[in-house]
């Protein structure tokens, strides 16, 4: 059973699945829909602290086990970056687009977002590219 995260906490996971369910839900929906064109997306986060007192925590994870680290750090772990103000990403997303690209985009996303706490690496979606070549080769027809 997992425990409880305060409400100002959490974890950087749950924020790059949030952010690979919206984009395909759009790709979805806009298949259905026969919709074509480019979305205007601004994605950011909120926390339930009206006064500002409360910063914002991300918490990464432990590659090996998965498990929350805490979000003082630890012997090999720095600490959780503390968000005070939180910059939405803001982006031109093509939700029909080849599904490498949507992929990049849905990563780069989420990589975006999760920076704010300090964490430099995807641990549920695959990281972009840094030198923005496509993952995936599709399959050559003969």
């Amino acid at each position: 059973m997992e425990s409880q995260l305060d409400r100002n906490v959490c974890r950087g996971r749950d924020v790059e699945e949030a952010v690979g369910d919206f984009v395909a839900s759009l790709r979805t929906a806009s298949g259905e829909l026969q919709m074509t064109g480019v979305y205007h997306v601004r994605i950011g986060m909120e926390w339930m602290d009206p006064m500002m007192s409360e910063s914002l925590k991300i918490l990464d994870e432990d590659r090996v086990t998965g498990a929350p680290l805490p979000p003082g750090g630890g012997p090999s772990t720095p600490p959780a970056a503390t968000i005070r103000r939180f910059s939405p990403v803001v982006v031109e997303l093509d939700a029909l687009s080849e599904i490498e690209g949507l992929v990049d985009q849905t990563s780069s996303m989420a990589l975006d977002l999760v920076a704010h706490g300090g964490i430099e690496n995807l641990r549920r979606l695959e990281s972009p590219d840094p030198f923005g070549r496509p993952k995936y080769q599709s399959a050559q027809r003969s």
